[in-house]
C-alpha cells in the first residue's frame, strides 16, 4: 500500500522526494524549508501588489460612479 502510495504522489504532480537515510531526510526537509520561505516571500510580495491594485481600482469605480450621477 505504501509503494502505491508513493507511486501516486510521484504521477500526480505533488512534490515528492526519496531519502536514502535519516541526513538525507534532514537535508532534504532543510532545502524545503528554504524553498518554501523564497515561496512564501514572493507570494506575499504578489498578494500585496495585487491589493494595492484593487484598492487603486476601487477608489477609481467609486469616482466614475459619483461622477456619473
Amino acid at each position: 500500500m505504501q509503494q502505491a502510495y508513493r507511486e501516486k504522489r510521484r504521477s500526480d504532480g505533488h512534490l515528492y522526494y526519496d531519502a536514502t537515510s535519516d541526513t538525507d531526510l534532514d537535508l532534504k526537509v532543510e532545502r524545503l524549508r528554504d524553498e518554501l520561505a523564497k515561496l512564501r516571500s514572493a507570494f506575499e510580495t504578489w498578494q500585496k501588489e495585487v491589493l494595492a491594485r484593487l484598492s487603486i481600482t476601487k477608489d477609481e469605480i467609486r469616482e466614475l460612479a459619483v461622477a456619473g450621477r
